[in-house]
């Protein structure tokens, strides 16, 4: 049976020999420039042919072109190709459901479609059962993340004020298309990710659509306190550009000037909330902004048709992407990409960048026995870890200290697991570390990546700790802080970002990536309060950037 590898990249694209490209025979620069009067033979001469033959492989025998070869292979799900010396029908399917019945196969995995059934117009599809979801190359930084902002109480704050902060920031991975319109379907989560800021948000199960922002920051009497939700849709890297407008809708949506920089990258803001009933503006699609209609003060406006409005994000076809066949971003396109694929080191792309190779270790690839392609969050079988080449003095090592052994833990990092999707690293895999202990009671425990603590009372026993990511191709997009009883210390950058010097001393002291802090004590003899903070998220923490 064949897999979905047997149907490459470049399957039915009419591709011309190297000479041909060249529009002449032999080597152009052997022959003089011809006469500006002389008129130009027809394209078919340069072969030797007779109008409607060809001879593309140049063997010196014409055979029908495409033109004249009546092969029959329009409206199926092939068009003819002649590229390679003889016309024939090669597949062009357009959907998953017609990609796997030409290869006889239900396997999951990367297809390459047609739009329109067009050969010069293929994209990689990831084939999902019978859904087709399109890669998005740029998941890094704020591409393709979209906030919800609320307001919620300032922790121990006596006077019970309000901040705004952005409690649900929902980010995807692919997005469901339908390959005949090229339409989204903004409420397909299957390959996205919600981080949460606040708990009740969370057990409420609040997501956001694919291309839509909500903020309810209005309802906050002062409005410095006003806070936009942001996201970005970035089709950067991908065969498509946007062919969508937004609106703002809702409460009192305040728009905050959207920008469109390329036709493939659209940044959304919205303020919005307050009189009358206290809801929430959004920036959103046009059609899904008219469903919602808009509110302020005591107007009204009643959107029209409601129920017949779709809920998607138009697209067109660009062409010109890296493939994710060449150019895989995480280990998992590798493996669906060439079943046969094995664990060990692989070459990765970051944002699908031809430009940004990096070297990581695919771990989990021999336990996917079945060819189902892993939906959801982090949690799949496969997994990429980012070898960090320094290993010499503090690089990649972080202590804990207390007054009886003053450096009671060392954990040193030979690698850290890696989201290649987010560059997001998580601080607590401990498949490839070495202990340094002192203290027995700190046996069966390591030291955080990127965290350092102290419980020296005396604070003659501070931590250190430095992250070193020198040979990765990556830098550190990310802050650190103090928190605890009496902390103090800081975070050192240098080499361009890629090295970050942390130190810290106190009693009971942590320095760490600031969304990683549980609390905020800023005074030594408070208690610590049981601060919301970045609930959702205890792994993948800390995160880079690749400039």
């Amino acid at each position: 049976m064949l897999s979905p590898t047997d149907m490459g990249k470049d399957d039915g694209v009419i591709l011309l020999p190297g000479d041909m490209n060249d529009g002449d025979m032999g080597n152009p620069t052997d022959m003089p420039a011809p006469p500006s009067d002389m008129p130009t033979p027809p394209a078919d001469m340069s072969s030797g042919c007779e109008p409607g033959q060809q001879d593309n492989d140049n063997d010196g025998t014409c055979a029908p072109d495409c033109d004249t070869a009546n092969l029959g292979c329009t409206g199926s799900t092939a068009a003819c190709d002649d590229s390679s010396g003889t016309a024939m029908c090669v597949p062009t399917p357009e959907s998953c459901a017609q990609a796997k019945a030409l290869l006889g196969t239900q396997d999951d995995g990367v297809y390459t479609l047609y739009v329109e059934q067009d050969p010069e117009q293929p994209w990689d599809a990831v084939c999902v059962g019978s859904r087709t979801y399109l890669p998005l190359s740029v998941t890094s930084g704020d591409s393709n993340r979209f906030e919800y902002v609320d307001i919620q109480p300032i922790p121990n704050d006596p006077n019970g004020t309000f901040e705004a902060i952005p409690m649900a920031v929902t980010s995807f991975w692919m997005v469901n298309i339908d390959p005949s319109t090229l339409q989204i379907d903004i409420d397909d989560y299957a390959f996205a990710y919600t981080e949460y800021y606040n708990r009740d948000i969370e057990n409420e199960g609040k997501v956001m659509p694919f291309g839509v922002v909500e903020s309810c920051s209005r309802q906050l009497p002062d409005q410095n306190g006003y806070l936009s939700a942001r996201g970005k849709i970035d089709l950067t890297n991908t065969p498509f550009e946007l062919d969508q407008t937004f609106a703002p809708a809702g409460n009192c949506a305040d728009d905050a000037s959207p920008s469109d920089s390329s036709g493939q990258v659209y940044d959304l803001h919205i303020d919005g909330g307050g009189a009358p009933d206290r809801g929430c503006g959004y920036m959103a699609p046009s059609s899904f902004a008219a469903r919602l209609g808009q509110r302020c003060d005591d107007s009204v406006i009643t959107p029209e048709n409601q129920e017949a409005v779709d809920r998607g994000v138009q697209l067109v076809y660009r062409g010109d992407a890296p493939s994710v066949r060449e150019y895989p971003k995480t280990c998992t396109e590798i493996k669906f990409t060439n079943f046969a694929s094995f664990d060990g080191d692989h070459v990765l792309y970051a944002d699908r960048d031809p430009g940004k190779p990096y070297q990581v270790e695919c771990d989990g690839m021999d336990e996917v026995t079945m060819p189902t392609f892993p939906a959801g969050g982090r949690e799949g079988a496969i997994s990429e870890y980012l070898e960090l080449p320094e290993q010499s003095g503090m690089s990649n090592a972080f202590q804990r200290t207390n007054d009886a052994f003053q450096v009671a833990l060392q954990t040193r990092y030979q690698k850290v697991r890696f989201d290649p999707r987010t560059f997001e690293v998580n601080i607590v895999d401990t498949t490839h570390v070495q202990n340094d202990v002192s203290d027995p009671d700190l046996a069966n425990e390591t030291v955080k990546y990127g965290i350092i603590s102290s419980l020296a009372l005396n604070n003659n026993s501070p931590a250190s700790g430095r992250v070193d990511l020198r040979g990765t191709g990556f830098a550190i997009d990310d802050a650190f802080g103090t928190f605890g009883q009496c902390p103090m210390g800081d975070a050192m950058f240098s080499e361009n970002n890629q090295v970050a010097d942390l130190n810290v001393s106190g009693p009971g002291a942590t320095l760490s990536v600031i969304r990683d802090a549980s609390s905020n004590v800023a005074f030594c003899g408070d208690d610590f309060p049981d601060a919301e903070g970045y609930c959702s998220e205890t792994d993948f923490i800390l995160r880079l950037t690749y400039p």
